[in-house]
């Protein structure tokens, strides 16, 4: 996703959304203080931003319908643990581990940090096609 891109879904969402500055900043690639902290639950390890000179880390909330901007504007619609109950209990799954075992794919790689280094971005992302693999993405 180039500035551009990030730059014009910013602007979108300011019509209806309040962007902290910080945040606006963070996606923008102006910040000099962003690090990663891992995080590993289970087999699955988080990479969370962290924002050294504020001491705070960088979560969101999906607000979809009402934003969609994800949904709409990225490769990608990044699922939270609430969408993978809520999917896998409405495909008919007993446990939400078979419904992400069978229907999801980790997606990991890597993006420029605006401290010159390189950040790690994770996600769960539900898979494009029923032989998806973790390769394809």
């Amino acid at each position: 996703v180039s500035q551009k891109e990030i730059s014009k879904s910013l602007e979108l969402l300011e019509k209806d959304w309040d962007i902290d500055p910080i945040i606006k900043d963070f996606h923008l690639g102006k910040r000099d203080d962003v690090s990663e902290n891992s995080i590993k639950v289970k087999d699955i390890v988080f990479h969370i931003p962290f924002l050294n000179k504020i001491k705070k880390f960088i979560l969101w909330k999906c607000f979809w319908p009402d934003c969609s901007n994800c949904c709409t504007r990225q490769g990608r619609l990044p699922l939270t643990s609430h969408d993978l109950i809520t999917i896998g209990s409405g495909m008919k799954y007993q446990k939400t581990s078979d419904f992400i075992k069978n229907e999801t794919v980790m997606a990991t790689w890597q993006e420029p940090s605006p401290g010159g280094g390189s950040t790690t971005l994770t996600s769960i992302n539900l898979k494009r096609k029923e032989d998806e693999t973790e390769a394809d993405d």
